[in-house]
């Protein structure tokens, strides 16, 4: 059976096209020869921990050195006078 179906030919045949997806295959809905939308098998979506993993095995990810939190706290600990503050002390 064929995976790519035009506009047309996707609305008279969508059953027909809901059984192939069904056996995990995408089909792909053209307009005037272009592809313009995939359809494919629902999946539950992952929660964002194994997505991470997902993505550090894959190496499109790299663990940072410094946890976020250690970060943060060491941003928190370091106090800056504002702005007015420092124009109005180089002022004097």
């Amino acid at each position: 059976m064929k995976s790519e179906y035009s506009i047309y030919e996707a609305k008279s045949k969508f059953s027909q096209i809901l059984r192939l997806v069904k056996t995990s295959r995408n089909v792909t809905i053209t307009e005037r020869g272009v592809p313009i939308a995939r359809i494919s098998i629902y999946s539950e979506p992952k929660s964002l921990e194994m997505r991470l993993e997902e993505m550090l095995a894959q190496g499109r990810l790299i663990r940072p050195k410094i946890l976020l939190s250690q970060t943060l706290k060491a941003l928190k600990t370091h106090k800056r006078p504002g702005a007015l503050v420092r124009f109005l002390e180089e002022r004097e």
